[in-house]
């Protein structure tokens, strides 16, 4: 008995070792921005060759700011913007060049654009949502303008740096249940592709006197831009269509859509890791850590991929299904990864501690920008902490 008690014990430590081995190494923390009067808002950015940083304090009479921080010289370009917001939806680079400050107007969003030396040089307002990808020379702006009977799409481009006038102008308009003809076809809008170019849609089946019943519904390809439709295959089950494309509704913009449902088991997951390839389509996450040590409701992504790789972040629940089987518990940590878009696999990139409360990210050129937030107050902190990823 005293034999497989110790047998027990020390098997048990083996585990919780090889638990421990399987994780990223614990980043360094290489420095930290702070401010003691007013708070750091909790959307900040890094450009992509990682010379740029850019945040937005707000002090206690509500003056906001935006600072533009090269880190390579050690130098801070700052200008107040007040009168556009205090509290951003959103801050990102582009090109490495033009900062983008996203703001709530409504139910929709501006966009005012401002150089490196913190000076404004456009702004594109009233509209749903604008893609950039990364070092691309064209901006797409999308705008959905929803009316009792009928709906408005529209898809303009603009060529940096020029973000006063559309170089291409492009619209859909849809009668009520988001349907039009085209060419004697009713078709059915479902969802946009991430660019916004295409949209997906249902090619309503007509109706075949011959057995006296309705065909089928097919897939279609809508090209907004060019208004040429490319047809797919059959839909063998519509609800099932509509459900996957209420996921890709939701997300729209996403370049890739990772999805982690179900419950945590001692041996992974009680349900699916998965992530989007395109239209329809998923594939499989490969993974190489204890995914069950992971709160899955923590599952925080990075909107658009780069050079197919896309971050995403899980926490450890202390009194996860791994650890609770050895009555322990475990510390709170956040853990990085890297999706490859192209196979599947995840890589870690490390880990911190993370206190009580949310985590606010951003990573780019192995930066990684850190805010913690408390639970009763999401707004911003005192504190951005940068981290090295190696």
């Amino acid at each position: 008995m005293k034999k497989w008690i110790l047998f027990s014990f020390f098997a048990s430590l083996v585990f919780s070792n090889s638990v421990l081995a399987n994780d990223a190494p614990v980043l360094k923390k290489i420095d930290s921005i702070t401010v003691k009067k007013g708070y750091i808002d909790d959307q900040f950015s890094i450009s992509s060759d990682g010379k740029y940083l850019a945040y937005i304090t707000v002090n206690s009479q509500g003056v906001a700011k935006l600072h533009i921080k090269s880190q390579e010289k050690r130098t801070e370009k700052v200008v107040e913007i007040t009168k556009i917001t205090d509290e951003p939806l959103k801050i990102f680079f582009m090109n490495n060049k033009y900062i983008n400050l996203v703001a709530k107007s409504g139910k929709y969003k501006d966009f005012t654009f401002f150089d490196l030396q913190g000076k404004k040089v456009g702004n594109i307002n009233k509209v749903t949502d604008m893609i950039h990808k990364h070092a691309a020379k064209l901006i797409t702006v999308f705008t959905k303008i929803p009316r009792a009977s009928s709906t408005t799409y529209l898809l303009n481009e603009y060529e940096i740096p020029n973000f006063k006038t559309p170089s291409s102008k492009s619209r859909l308009s849809t009668s009520a249940g988001d349907t039009f003809i085209l060419d004697k076809q009713k078709l059915k809008v479902s969802y946009f592709t991430p660019d916004y170019h295409t949209a997906l849609v249902r090619i309503i089946g007509g109706y075949d006197e011959k057995s006296d019943s309705r065909l089928p519904d097919k897939v279609g390809f809508y090209n907004v831009k060019t208004k040429k439709l490319k047809k797919g295959g059959r839909i063998a089950n519509n609800a099932k269509w509509d459900k996957n494309a209420h996921v890709f509704k939701n997300n729209a913009g996403y370049s890739n859509i990772i999805q982690l449902k179900g419950t945590p088991a001692v041996d992974g997951i009680n349900g699916t890791f998965r992530f989007t390839t395109g239209p329809q389509q998923w594939k499989k996450v490969s993974f190489d850590f204890k995914l069950g040590r992971f709160n899955f409701k923590t599952l925080v992504t990075e909107k658009r991929s780069s050079n197919h790789k896309l971050y995403f972040s899980l926490i450890i629940d202390p009194q996860n299904p791994i650890i609770l089987k050895q009555l322990k518990s475990e510390k709170r940590f956040i853990h990085f990864f890297e999706l490859n878009t192209k196979t599947g696999k995840t890589r870690k990139l490390g880990r911190i501690k993370a206190e009580q409360g949310f985590v606010r990210w951003r990573i780019n050129n192995n930066i990684l920008l850190v805010m913690n937030l408390s639970k009763n107050w999401k707004v911003g902190s005192n504190q951005l902490d940068i981290y090295k990823i190696k």
